[in-house]
């Protein structure tokens, strides 16, 4: 009771000791609350650490997710820039048998204008062959 008094700021007096059963009744008092109160603070306390360990995962995870999404970014964005290289070889290609295309229209056009008869045998020039990298040029004297 002197404690008591003490926390909730009273006058200190004079207390009567108290006979057993009262006495008892305030020590079994106290030990159920001391034990409600411990139980109370340990559940406080596992739940905060619980909810501090699900958070970190959680960090983790979307960390993790991040670093793999940059990862797979970069990956494509590779991809993308080969692709790109692989259009332009692709359509520089298709230009260079677009032009052979042509000059091999001009060299069947005058082969059967001449086997027909309709016109004399004039020479025609000689294209200049156009390499590009990486294209296998093996048309030789295609005429």
């Amino acid at each position: 009771m002197t404690l008591k008094m003490k926390f909730l700021g009273y006058k200190k007096e004079v207390i009567r000791p108290l006979n057993d059963a009262r006495a008892v009744e305030a020590g079994a008092n106290f030990l159920s609350e001391s034990f409600i109160f411990g139980v109370a603070a340990s559940i406080i306390i596992a739940e905060s650490w619980r909810s501090h360990y699900s958070a970190k995962n959680r960090r983790n995870y979307v960390d993790d997710a991040l670093e793999n999404l940059e990862d797979e970014n970069i990956k494509l964005k590779e991809l993308l820039e080969t692709t790109r290289e692989n259009q332009k070889t692709t359509k520089d290609r298709l230009e260079l048998l677009e032009q052979d295309n042509i000059h091999l229209r001009k060299i069947l056009d005058e082969v059967l204008s001449v086997s027909l008869g309709l016109k004399r045998h004039s020479g025609y020039e000689q294209p200049k062959i156009v390499t590009l990298p990486g294209i296998n040029n093996n048309h030789k004297d295609e005429q």
